[in-house]
Parts: structure tokens; C-alpha cells; sequence
């Protein structure tokens, strides 16, 4: 045998425990990453450019009434409906259907301290289909009602922290 070869079938067995696959595919110096058996590395997936993410922010809360799909909106950015979830996911901390609910909730709550809406015409106006499903995702989201939410800060003056977005 060449030393070439006692040296290969030295490293499959140096490396053939589950323990020790992990140590070289996760070592950047090892030139061979991947070895067979073991799974392939997780892909990662960078998140949108700066305008990217500004257009698609835009698209989603322009169209709140009549909201756009997911494919449409990646489409308008130049990328794939996947790349898009994942990337705006990387960019903003969660998906682009929760990055609207949480949108939809901060409006709603900015229209209960400044209109005499009720809670029925803030839920259309901000999106939901109706009022019982604003009031699910409300307390889903707050661990409120949004009727005892208003009154509570109604109560307590100006208005209350929003948690800072966009």
C-alpha cells in the first residue's frame, strides 16, 4: 500500500464515529466538508437587500384590504416565493404573514386610543376578516381583549407604549 492510501482509510476510520463527522465538516480549515452518512449542512439564506425589503414592506401594507400573495409580492422584487419567506424572515425576525399581523395589530391599536370606532370597523379597516377574528389575534398577540385594552388605556392617558416597527 502507498502512504496515500494507509493515510486515506486512516482518516475514514479516525472519522467514521457519528461524534467526529461533526468535527470535520464544521471545521472550515478541512477541505472536505461534507462525508457520506452524515447529513448535509444546513443552507442559509441571506436576507433582502435594503430596497428589497422597503418594497416589500410597502406592497404588504398598501394592499391591507385586499392583501397581495406571497408569490406576487416576491415576484415584484425579483426573487423566488421561497427565497423570499426565508430572506424577509432573515431581514426582519419573522415571516411576512406574521410581520403583517403584528402591522395590522399596531394599527388597530393606534385607531382604538385616536377614533370612536368601534372594535367591528377597526377590524375591517385594519385588514381582519371580522371582528371575532381580530379579537382572537388580538388576545392571541396582547392576552387581552381589545375592549379591555381600550378602556384600560383610555384610562391610564395619552396612550401607551407601541412597540417601534416598519
Amino acid at each position: 500500500m502507498t502512504p496515500t492510501v494507509r493515510h486515506g482509510r486512516l482518516i475514514a476510520s479516525e472519522f467514521s464515529t457519528p461524534a467526529r463527522r461533526g468535527v470535520v465538516r464544521n471545521d472550515p480549515a478541512c477541505p472536505c466538508r461534507y462525508l457520506p452518512g452524515s447529513p448535509p449542512p444546513k443552507r442559509t439564506i441571506a436576507g433582502l437587500a435594503p430596497w428589497q425589503q422597503r418594497a416589500a414592506k410597502k406592497l404588504l401594507c398598501e394592499n391591507v384590504a385586499d392583501p397581495l400573495d406571497i408569490t406576487d409580492i416576491a415576484e415584484k422584487i425579483g426573487v423566488s416565493r421561497g427565497h423570499f419567506i426565508g430572506a424577509f424572515a432573515q431581514s426582519t425576525g419573522a415571516t411576512p404573514h406574521q410581520w403583517l399581523i403584528d402591522q395590522r395589530l399596531r394599527w388597530a391599536r393606534k385607531l382604538m386610543l385616536s377614533t370612536e370606532l368601534s372594535l367591528a370597523e377597526i377590524a375591517l379597516a385594519c385588514g381582519f376578516y371580522d371582528q371575532s377574528h381580530f379579537n382572537r389575534t388580538f388576545a392571541r398577540s396582547l392576552g387581552t381583549s381589545p375592549g379591555r385594552w381600550r378602556r384600560r388605556f383610555r384610562l391610564v392617558g395619552p396612550s401607551p407604549i407601541l412597540p417601534a416597527g416598519g
